[in-house]
C-alpha cells in the first residue's frame, strides 16, 4: 500500500486514483505506520530533489543504519536549499486528514485491526496483537528499509559499508 499511495500515487503523481481507491490505499498505508502519506510524499520529494547530499532526509552517506531506519526515527530539516513542491499535497483535502489525525489512525489501522480480525474471528487476542500487530509491523519495516537501503545505494557504496561493519566488528 505505501508504494501504491504513498510512494505512486502521491510522491509522483504516477497515477489518477478515484476517492474510492485513494481511500482504500490511505488505510494500507496507514496501516503500515511509516509516516502519514504527505510526510512520506514531501520527504520522499526532497530525497529526489537533495539525492545524496546534506538535504537528502535518507542520505546513503550517512551509513547503513541510517537508511535502515534513522530516517524514520530522527528529525532531519528538509528547509534547507531550495524546497520541493508540495502545493498539490497541502491542497489535498484527504492527505491533509490523514496527515492531521495520524496518530489515531495508526491506533485503528495498524493495531486495532489488525487485533479485531483473528480475535473475532479465531478468538486469538494475543496472537492477533503480537503477530498480525506488532511481528508483522517489524517485519515490514525491517524488510521495506532493507530493500529500500539496497536500492538507493550504488553496488559498491552498499558492499563496502557492509564490509566495513562486518570487518569492525570482528575486530572488537
Amino acid at each position: 500500500m505505501t508504494s501504491a499511495g504513498h510512494h505512486r500515487l502521491w510522491s509522483h503523481r504516477s497515477f489518477n486514483a478515484s476517492i474510492p481507491l485513494q481511500l482504500f490505499l490511505l488505510a494500507g498505508g496507514t496501516s503500515a505506520v511509516q509516516g502519514s502519506a504527505y510526510w512520506w510524499a514531501r520527504t520522499h520529494r526532497s530525497h529526489h530533489r537533495h539525492t545524496d547530499t546534506d538535504q537528502d532526509p535518507y542520505n546513503a552517506k550517512r551509513g547503513l543504519l541510517w537508511t535502515h531506519i534513522g530516517w524514520l526515527i530522527f528529525k532531519t530539516d528538509h528547509k534547507v536549499g531550495t524546497p520541493s513542491d508540495i502545493s498539490d499535497l497541502k491542497r489535498d483535502k484527504l492527505l491533509m486528514f490523514q496527515h492531521r489525525h495520524f496518530n489515531v489512525l495508526i491506533l485503528i489501522w495498524g493495531y486495532l485491526i489488525p487485533t479485531l480480525i483473528p480475535g473475532l474471528w479465531l478468538n486469538d487476542w494475543a496472537g492477533g496483537f503480537f503477530i498480525a500487530g506488532a511481528l508483522r509491523l517489524t517485519a515490514a519495516h525491517h524488510a521495506s528499509a532493507k530493500f529500500y537501503a539496497a536500492s538507493i545505494k550504488s553496488d559498491h557504496l552498499f558492499t563496502e559499508h557492509f564490509l566495513h561493519q562486518l570487518l569492525g566488528s570482528l575486530d572488537r
